[in-house]
């Protein structure tokens, strides 16, 4: 448990390495999803980049994903691009 949240939320704004490192944690992940107010509690870009983060992590253990149409699966895009363009796009604010 945090006990200096205001140190802690200055520490996340200033150190990239560190909010990259903090935000991208499993148990940071599950506390936005099990907590029905925690929503009330971080920004919504928190929870965005969170969420995004988490996205980036899942994919960065498969090739590729799959579309299922009817009984056909297709693969639609490499993941690789998709992880690289979310955890280092200049353009993003958020990553």
């Amino acid at each position: 448990m945090v006990t200096d949240k205001l140190k802690l939320k200055q520490i996340i704004r200033e150190d990239e390495d560190f909010r990259s490192t903090f935000i991208g944690e499993e148990k940071v992940f599950r506390r936005l999803m099990e907590d029905e107010e925690i929503l009330f509690k971080i920004s919504p870009r928190l929870s965005f980049e969170i969420l995004l983060r988490k996205a980036a992590t899942d994919l960065k253990e498969v090739s590729y994903t799959v579309e299922k149409t009817g009984t056909v699966r297709v693969p639609v895009f490499d993941t690789k691009d998709v992880v690289e363009f979310l955890l280092r796009n200049p353009e993003n604010p958020v990553l």
